[in-house]
Parts: structure tokens; C-alpha cells; sequence
């Protein structure tokens, strides 16, 4: 989650998805893997999400989350990105969690781009600390 240094919520480290319940929130548009978990959850909650402003691109969710025109539910490294104008704040209930895969033809040679993509993401990956799957044919 990350709001504006002026938002109410940007006293805490910390909150639950309820915290949010009353607030106008920033979101991506549906469609996205993030806003229908959103959805999905708040509407476990018994409530729908107050939704003011939806951007495409995460960044310009932060960006408008930064100017005090809402709360947004951000990836860290979105909120990490934004910290000068964006107060991070954990959500602790419920856990979020993303899943990402990759999926390539074993059988055909790979473009000098793809291989390059490739070696990139599990770079990227291996740094951050996630387990290398193997690869399945």
C-alpha cells in the first residue's frame, strides 16, 4: 500500500485491507491481475473498494497515490520507487502474494533477444531470492 506523506494512514508501517474500507483508492484498471485481487478480497471483506482514480501504468498510481489523492495497492518495489513522494505502508491482512511465469518453446532455438530476456529475468530473479524451477520440456 503507499499514500501521500499527508495521508492519515502515513503514521503507520503497518495495516489490514480494513483499514482502507472508507478510503478512496488507486488502483489499475480491471483486467489486471492486482485490481482483481483487490476486488476479490474486498469483496470477501463484505465491502467494495472506494475506487477514485485507476491508471494503466503502476507508476502513475503512485504518482497520483503520492499527491494525496488517494491510498494505492502497490507492489514494494513500485512503493520503493516512489519513496520520496510515497509513504509505504505494509499490508499485513490479508498476505499478498504475486506469481509470475515464463514460458518458452524448449524445442525451437530462441532469438538473441529472448535468450537475452531470459538470462535477465533469471538474473533479476536469483538476486530477489526466488528459487529457479526446473524446466520442464
Amino acid at each position: 500500500m503507499g499514500g501521500g506523506e499527508d495521508d492519515p494512514l502515513a503514521g503507520r508501517n503497518a495495516i489490514t485491507l480494513d483499514a482502507i474500507r472508507d478510503r478512496v483508492v488507486i488502483s489499475l484498471p480491471p483486467g489486471t491481475g492486482l485490481r482483481a485481487y483487490l476486488d476479490d478480497v474486498c469483496l470477501s471483506m463484505g465491502f467494495r473498494p472506494r475506487i477514485g482514480f485507476e491508471a494503466g501504468d503502476p507508476h502513475m498510481v503512485a504518482q497520483l497515490a503520492g499527491r494525496g489523492l488517494g491510498v494505492a495497492l502497490l507492489p514494494e518495489s513500485v512503493t520503493r520507487a516512489h519513496a520520496a513522494h510515497l509513504h509505504a505502508i505494509t499490508l499485513t491482512r490479508p498476505r499478498l502474494r504475486g506469481r509470475i511465469a515464463l514460458a518458452w518453446r524448449a524445442e525451437a532455438p530462441a532469438s538473441p533477444a529472448a535468450r537475452a530476456f531470459i538470462g535477465h529475468a533469471r538474473a533479476q530473479l536469483s538476486r530477489a531470492g526466488v528459487p529457479r524451477r526446473q524446466e520442464t520440456s
